[in-house]
C-alpha cells in the first residue's frame, strides 16, 4: 500500500508500516499523520513469585525499563511510551496518573534493591538469601514489536543485575501461559476503547487468572472498579476510576510500556485529517464522514 500512496493512486490509507513511514513521509505529495491508539503494551509480574512480593523490588523494576527505547528500537519509532495501563486515546484517561508513573533512573533502582535486601554476586547478578535473582519472560513470538521489547526489557534489567530468560510464543500459546502462571514477566497487550472494563479485565481479582495475569488481588482496587462501573453520578465515576489508574501504576505489578500510534497517510488533497486523527475510537462509516475534498 505504501507503493500506491506514493504513486496518489490512493487517496488514504491507514495501512501504514512502520518500513514504509520514512519513505512516505518524504514524498512532497503525501500528508502522514500519526493518533494515538488505545492499544497498550504492557510489562507484568506474577506476584505468586516470592521476589515480587517486595514492594521495593517492584518499584525498583519499574526504574529500571526504559520506555524511550523500547518505543524507539521496538517500535522504530511509531509507538508512545505510557505512564498508565490505559493510554490517552482511551475513554477515562486521567492525565493526572504522569505524576504517579515510575521514570527510569537506574541509579534509584540499584537503590531500591539494596534497600529490599539484593547484593550484586560476582557475576553482577543480584542475590539474596543464596538465591540469584533469575526470572523467566515470556512474550509473543510473532509480534515483532513484542519480540523486540522482550529483548530490550532483557537488557535493561540485566544492567540492574536481573537475569532474564526470554521464551516467546504466538500469541495464544503465551496467552496460555499466562493464564497458567508458568511464567515470572511477561510482555503482553490489550486493547479497548473504554477505559472501566479495560482495566476491570485486566485488574480486577475476579479476573484472575483469566485476563489478570498478575494474579495480585487487592480489595480498594476492586471496590473502585465496582464504583466507577455503576455510579450514576458522573463526578463519583471519574474519582474512583482516577484511582485506580493511580493505584495501578504505584503497585509496580504492572508496567505500561507504549502505546501503538494509528499511522494514516493522505493525499495533500484530503480535508478532515485532524479532526480523523484527534478520533481514533471512531468506526470507518465515521471516519469516512470526517473527510472533505480541498
Amino acid at each position: 500500500m505504501t507503493a500506491e500512496v506514493a504513486a496518489g493512486n490512493v487517496d488514504l490509507t491507514f495501512d501504514v508500516t512502520p518500513s514504509g513511514l520514512q519513505q512516505l513521509r518524504a514524498n512532497p505529495n503525501v500528508i502522514v499523520m500519526q493518533a494515538p491508539s488505545y492499544s497498550v503494551q504492557y510489562l507484568v509480574l506474577n506476584m505468586e513469585r516470592w521476589f515480587f512480593q517486595s514492594t521495593k523490588v517492584r518499584q525498583a523494576i519499574a526504574h529500571s525499563i526504559d520506555k524511550e527505547a523500547i518505543a524507539r528500537a521496538a517500535w522504530l519509532g511509531v509507538g508512545r511510551p505510557v505512564e498508565g495501563l490505559i493510554s490517552e486515546a482511551t475513554i477515562g484517561f486521567w492525565p493526572g496518573v504522569k505524576n504517579y508513573a515510575y521514570t527510569y533512573n537506574v541509579e534509584r533502582a540499584k537503590q531500591l534493591f539494596a534497600e529490599a535486601g539484593w547484593r550484586a554476586g560476582p557475576d553482577g547478578i543480584l542475590r539474596r538469601d543464596g538465591e540469584r535473582f533469575e526470572v523467566t519472560l515470556v512474550t509473543f513470538s510473532n509480534i515483532d514489536q513484542w519480540r523486540r521489547a522482550g529483548i530490550i526489557v532483557q537488557s535493561q534489567l540485566r544492567q540492574v543485575g536481573i537475569d532474564v530468560k526470554v521464551e516467546t510464543a504466538e500469541v495464544g500459546a503465551a496467552y496460555d501461559r499466562a493464564r497458567a502462571g508458568t511464567f515470572d514477566v511477561g510482555i503482553f497487550r490489550n486493547t479497548w476503547w473504554l477505559g472501566q472494563p479495560y482495566l476491570n479485565f485486566l485488574t480486577h481479582s475476579v479476573n484472575i487468572p483469566v485476563s489478570n495475569f498478575s494474579r495480585w488481588a487487592n480489595s480498594e482496587l476492586d471496590k473502585l472498579l465496582e464504583t466507577a462501573g455503576a455510579a450514576i453520578d458522573d463526578d463519583e465515576r471519574e474519582q474512583a476510576l482516577n484511582r485506580v489508574q493511580r493505584i495501578v501504576v504505584e503497585s509496580a505489578v504492572w508496567v505500561p510500556l507504549v502505546s501503538n500510534t494509528s499511522l494514516l497517510a493522505a493525499k495533500k488533497s484530503v480535508g478532515g485529517l485532524e479532526v480523523l486523527a484527534s478520533h481514533p475510537w471512531w468506526p470507518p462509516h465515521l471516519r469516512a464522514l470526517a473527510l472533505t475534498r480541498k
